[in-house]
């Protein structure tokens, strides 16, 4: 989103070409949680926490990350970019695991990968997460918060995918339904894909 790239921009070498696209700039809720808030309360967070509430948030944002106008036209313009670059590119988002994760999981998912190395690719994202984000967890419980409750917010689940996966069944077909009828990519732009990612 533009606040995320205003409060920690990229710093990348001369001449790289910067992309941001807001995935979500169609959603009423944000993945990103307001850190500073679960500070605030910590008795509080813990209950909400618990509740249940954190992981249909996620599941409904992975449902977002496939239907949104926004996601559609964000993840259109980058797979759109990918089949034309013949250079290396890196795609990131702020955690590097849900709109991230999604467009990895989708990637790989058309290239042909099968469902079980992308579901372990995808999953794998969860230690690297959370430990890059301890300070988080180490100041909630200086603030007397129990830092398990956290890890829903910054790990990645199946229950998350899933969600993104069923949709794409329910309203494309597929993943290929998803490129092709979601994104509005042509067969030239996927083979393209194919050709420069595949050997």
């Amino acid at each position: 989103s533009r606040d995320e790239v205003q409060a920690a921009p990229d710093l990348v070498p001369d001449g790289t070409v910067i992309v941001s696209l807001d995935v979500l700039a169609d959603s009423e809720q944000r993945i990103a949680t307001h850190l500073a808030d679960l500070f605030e309360d910590p008795t509080l967070v813990e209950s909400v926490m618990r509740s249940g509430v954190v992981e249909e948030h996620y599941r409904a944002t992975y449902r977002h990350l496939v239907t949104l106008d926004s996601a559609r036209a964000s993840y259109a313009s980058m797979f759109g970019t990918l089949a034309e670059l013949d250079h290396p590119a890196l795609f990131h988002c702020t955690a590097g695991k849900d709109r991230t994760g999604w467009a990895a999981v989708a990637l790989l998912t058309l290239l042909g990968v099968d469902s079980d190395t992308v579901t372990s690719d995808y999953l794998s994202s969860t230690r690297p997460v959370i430990e890059s984000f301890r300070v988080v967890f180490e100041r909630f419980e200086e603030a007397g918060g129990d830092p398990e409750v956290l890890i829903p917010v910054f790990a990645v689940t199946e229950s998350y995918l899933s969600a993104a996966q069923e949709t794409v069944r329910d309203e494309f077909g597929g993943i290929e339904g998803w490129f092709r009828e979601g994104l509005g990519l042509d067969d030239s732009t996927l083979s393209a894909l194919r050709s420069r990612l595949l050997a």
